[in-house]
């Protein structure tokens, strides 16, 4: 039975005005939906709410809308976009596309490719307000002698500020080496995190209890070994905002880190 927006016909007489207004109501009611036919079953989607848009990515005067995952974007809370994660990555982040500090969420990681034959410095851009972080740093095979490398928390030194120590085996060795190498009180040492083979850093940004240690396997033409060590930021009241800056004293080609988030 197909619909009539305006069914009735204007009669004679003093009921033509209320006739004529169920004919406006008919016609206003099938503006509602698809085609202007109630029949369709299927309600039109408005474009605005009180003349608002809404919208799944930040915008002036929008309404949020949940993505696929049934959450608003972090986009709408925070001062400037979030960075997208890599396709299929579920919460990897290219560090490298970071122009400002991002505060990874529990779970989430960024990796980085650093060319320390162009730089000595390396920003990681991640914001921190205490957590516990995990980084892994990869450093090609390399003929060199010892390339020493260190974290400047919030991007500077702090001079005299650090405490380290470090134990370890050098190649060929049956007894543990003493503690010895080029390393900063005035940064975070990570030893010969950049001079070959793979070094793991745990780093707890708490304001109270600031510190890394690190465990790596360095392995280089004519030496190499295994070592621990850690430093402590000995200050308890400067807050850790910003993980930091990395940095090393030589070239030693592509250097690949990876920041992970645990608490």
């Amino acid at each position: 039975m197909p619909y009539y927006k305006a069914p009735i016909i204007y009669p004679t007489g003093l009921i033509r005005e209320d006739t004529q207004k169920i004919n406006e109501n008919f016609t206003l009611l099938a503006s509602a939906f698809v085609n202007d036919d109630p029949t369709t079953g299927k309600v039109k989607v408005a474009e605005t709410i009180n003349g608002f848009r809404a919208s799944q990515t930040p915008m002036p005067n929008a309404i949020p809308v949940a993505g696929p995952d049934g959450k608003i974007s972090a986009e709408w809370f925070s001062g400037s976009p979030s960075p997208s994660p890599s396709p299929g990555s579920g919460g990897r982040y290219n560090g490298d596309s970071f122009t400002s500090d991002y505060n990874l969420q529990v779970g989430e990681e960024a990796y980085y490719y650093w060319d320390t034959n162009s730089s000595f410095t390396k920003p990681l851009r991640i914001a921190t307000s205490g957590g516990i972080y995990q980084m892994i740093i990869v450093a090609p095979y390399q003929t060199s002698g010892n390339l020493w490398s260190h974290l400047l928390p919030n991007n500077r030194t702090y001079p005299g500020a650090f405490t380290y120590s470090k134990i370890g085996w050098t190649d060929g060795q049956t007894t543990l080496d003493p503690e010895s190498g080029t390393y900063s009180k005035d940064a975070i040492s990570l030893l010969l995190a950049f001079a070959g083979g793979i070094t793991s850093v745990l780093i707890s940004t708490y304001t109270e209890a600031k510190f890394a240690y690190f465990i790596q396997r360095v392995t280089r033409e004519g030496g190499g070994g295994i070592y621990w060590g850690g430093t402590r930021w000995n200050d308890t009241t400067t807050a850790w905002t910003s993980l930091g800056t990395l940095t090393t004293d030589w070239k030693n080609g592509r250097v690949i880190i990876l920041v992970r988030r645990l608490f």
